[in-house]
């Protein structure tokens, strides 16, 4: 079986490419970045980026209650 997610969070989205992706089949997405205004413009050339829920700022700061629960959480552009 498959990993289906209904709601998922990306941490260092970055150019949120895999967000835009991820919410064209449907999942829940937010993305956070460290860097707001980088993660607004790269959210913004997408089609479906009414579906990307930003998170922007230091994911350790930001509250829970905000932030959300997530079935999944991806964290795969940190270490470059």
């Amino acid at each position: 079986m498959a990993l289906q997610p209904k709601s998922v969070l990306e941490i260092a989205a970055g150019d949120a490419a895999l967000c835009a992706s991820l919410a064209s089949q449907g999942c829940q997405v937010a993305a956070n970045d460290l860097r707001k205004e980088n993660l607004e413009n790269a959210v913004a050339h997408f089609k479906n980026a009414s579906n990307i829920r930003l998170l922007p700022g230091n994911l350790f700061e930001l509250d829970p209650a905000i932030a959300g629960l997530h079935d999944l959480v991806i964290a795969c552009e940190i270490v470059e």
